[in-house]
């Protein structure tokens, strides 16, 4: 098992801008992008800003479960960049335990449980007036070892 460091705002920053720009869910330079917004937390490694658009509803109001599995994901791969890491899934569950309305703002946040490189687990949620809506815990590999087992296959 590796050692985990202490997140920071500054490689958060620098490998989203690296990797991450045309990202659906939280890349800068697309207009139709959810526009996430990602910092640094005290209590968990990331915390997330999103407010759930009507045109991202399913049934009755709800903020569509794809669109919150989509965030939860993007909420553990930006906290694997503010640990200085890039990484790609490899498997997740998503665990929906509540409705989430749209035309709200909720928080997502998430966390590195264990860095055994090139593999990574990490937990996510999201909560709305602290209530957990839903939860996500997943399993990552570094970006570099899955593009050369990607080359080796090809």
């Amino acid at each position: 098992m590796r050692v985990i460091i202490e997140p920071t705002e500054a490689r958060l920053n620098e490998l989203r801008r690296k990797y991450h720009t045309g990202c659906v869910a939280c890349g800068e330079s697309d207009p139709l992008g959810l526009q996430v917004e990602w910092g640094v937390s005290q209590l968990w490694d990331v915390e997330g800003r999103f407010y759930c658009s009507p045109a991202l509803r399913s049934y009755d109001g709800q903020l569509h479960g794809g669109v919150i599995a989509l965030i939860l994901d993007c909420a553990m791969t930006n906290c694997l960049f503010s640990h200085g890491l890039a990484g790609l899934t490899l498997d997740m569950a998503v665990r929906f335990l509540h409705p989430l309305p749209v035309e709200r703002r909720a928080v997502f946040h998430a966390s590195l449980q264990e860095n055994s490189g090139p593999r990574f687990r990490l937990r996510s949620e999201i909560t709305l007036n602290d209530k957990t809506i839903a939860s996500a815990t997943a399993k990552f590999v570094e970006r570099g070892a899955a593009l050369a087992m990607r080359n080796l296959f090809s």
